[in-house]
C-alpha cells in the first residue's frame, strides 16, 4: 500500500510539473502582408521559455526552422512577433508552427496554422 501511495504522489507531482511547464499560446496567427510573413501570438506564462523557434512546412508533416524569436514585444513580454520576407522562405511553405524552447532545452510544440 505504501508503494502505491508513493507512486500516486510521484505521478501527481510529475503531471503537475508538466502542466506548469506548458504555457498556453493564445491568438496564434500567421498572415501575408505585402511581401512579408507575419506570425503573432500571446503567451501569458513565459517563465520557462528560453526562446521560440518558428518552423515552416509544405505538407504539415515535415517542418524546418525558418527563424527564432528571442523575447516578447518591447513593453509587453507576453506578445510575440515574427516577421520574414517571403523571398527568404521556400515557395511551397504554407503551414507554420511555433516551438517553445525551454530553459532546460526541451521543446514544446504548438499547433500549426495554414496561410492562404
Amino acid at each position: 500500500m505504501k508503494l502505491l501511495s508513493c507512486f500516486i504522489v510521484l505521478m501527481f507531482l510529475f503531471f503537475k510539473a508538466e502542466a506548469q511547464q506548458r504555457p498556453n499560446i493564445e491568438e496564434f496567427k500567421a498572415n501575408i502582408i505585402g511581401n512579408n510573413l507575419w506570425i503573432t501570438w500571446k503567451c501569458a506564462n513565459v517563465s520557462e521559455a528560453n526562446y521560440w523557434e518558428m518552423q515552416g512546412s509544405a505538407d504539415g508533416k515535415s517542418f524546418q526552422a525558418i527563424g527564432l524569436v528571442l523575447g516578447g514585444k518591447p513593453g509587453n513580454e507576453t506578445e510575440f512577433i515574427f516577421k520574414c520576407n517571403n523571398s527568404k522562405l521556400k515557395k511551397d511553405y504554407k503551414i507554420f508552427r511555433v516551438l517553445q524552447i525551454q530553459k532546460d532545452q526541451t521543446a514544446v510544440v504548438y499547433n500549426a496554422v495554414l496561410v492562404k
